[in-house]
């Protein structure tokens, strides 16, 4: 649950490169875990609310730190510093509103990219900032939530037969972007899940609570291809990128999962285009609903029109009207009306109005 949520009006008026934390904050503590590794060790310290100044990327080996909780702006000050990092790239790491992109610095590239799971518990999604540093021999990565979102991965770093134990910096960063993007795919298939539920509601009997479904479906197909369309373009940039920090061997893997994001875009706009579909289906299913109610309801006034003509003809107040002392006569008078009725409805029958 948010503890707090700060806009970007917080920041008005600050100089530029002023770390700020705007977006929500999910987590009380910043818990840094820090992994020092090669092909046949692997150390983890894990530091909570402080990082110990001083630490640096000189090292024979491979460094990945991981933040989760990033609303601490001192923290991120001071691992910025002992990495040399720009201070633009602390301060967009701080604004969890920030859009997928890639930025080169030279020493080292920084990403972002958009998290997006579904909660525990629920069918709604979420969504979050996930930052990337690459340096020549470390990896800096980035969250607000702590949801134990990486324990997966980590588990696999764990392993020492891991690709990733013996490959460099590129290939870490590789594969925490491919462990974030195949997260994706379990938010297409929870959209194609949803979308023959919604599909099955429509031809068994549509209601404003398939409507709602169809709205909410749409507005979170919205919030999914605000994070997939602009990633497309960092993944192309990177797979194409002349920065040494991304060796050749390591470019076709970045090419595949940019294929990946093609994939599911392209899959994103088949579900678009079902969702405005149904919509479509269901206004003209409750519009045809609408319009046999309507007639119903004329063809019923008009059997009923004559027969309330006549009635008030004969309920009026006058003392001599003909026929009204006969002994018969109201019988008659029912009798009449129903054979009106009847006939009506035979002719309206015979028309295939009803």
């Amino acid at each position: 649950m948010a503890k707090s949520s700060k806009m970007r009006s917080t920041k008005s008026g600050l100089p530029p490169g002023t770390p700020v934390h705007l977006g929500k904050q999910h987590s009380t503590h910043t818990e840094i875990t820090w992994y020092r590794y090669n092909h046949d060790s692997l150390h983890r310290d894990t530091f909570i609310d402080q990082w110990p100044t001083g630490r640096n990327r000189d090292s024979d080996d491979l460094t990945w730190i991981h933040v989760q909780g990033v609303h601490d702006c001192g923290i991120l000050t001071a691992l910025g510093n002992d990495f040399d990092l720009h201070p633009l790239v602390i301060e967009d790491i701080a604004n969890t509103h920030q859009r997928p992109k890639l930025e080169d610095y030279g020493d080292y590239l920084f990403l972002v990219v958009r998290q997006v799971v579904i909660r525990d518990g629920s069918e709604e999604l979420f969504t979050e900032q996930f930052s990337v540093v690459v340096g020549p021999r470390f990896v800096m990565s980035f969250q607000e939530g702590r949801d134990n979102q990486l324990e997966p991965f980590q588990k696999r770093l764990d392993n020492s037969q891991s690709p990733m134990r013996s490959k460099g910096s590129d290939y870490l960063a590789y594969e925490l972007l491919d462990f974030v993007i195949d997260q994706y795919f379990e938010i297409l298939e929870h959209f194609d899940r949803i979308i023959d539920e919604i599909d099955d509601e429509l031809e068994m009997s549509p209601s404003p609570l398939v409507l709602r479904k169809l709205h909410d479906l749409k507005r979170e197909l919205i919030l999914f291809r605000k994070s997939i369309w602009p990633l497309r373009e960092v993944l192309n940039h990177l797979e194409r990128s002349p920065t040494a920090l991304i060796l050749e061997p390591t470019r076709p893997f970045f090419r595949d999962i940019h294929d990946h994001t093609v994939t599911m875009f392209e899959s994103l706009e088949i579900f678009r285009d079902l969702t405005g579909s149904m919509l479509e289906l269901y206004h003209t299913t409750m519009s045809t609903k609408m319009n046999e109610t309507m007639k119903l309801l004329t063809v019923t006034a008009t059997v009923f029109l004559p027969l309330t003509l006549i009635t008030g003809v004969f309920g009026m107040n006058f003392q001599h009207i003909p026929g009204i002392e006969w002994y018969w006569a109201f019988p008659m008078l029912l009798l009449t009306m129903g054979v009106m009725a009847g006939g009506m409805y035979l002719f309206f029958k015979k028309k295939g109005w009803i």
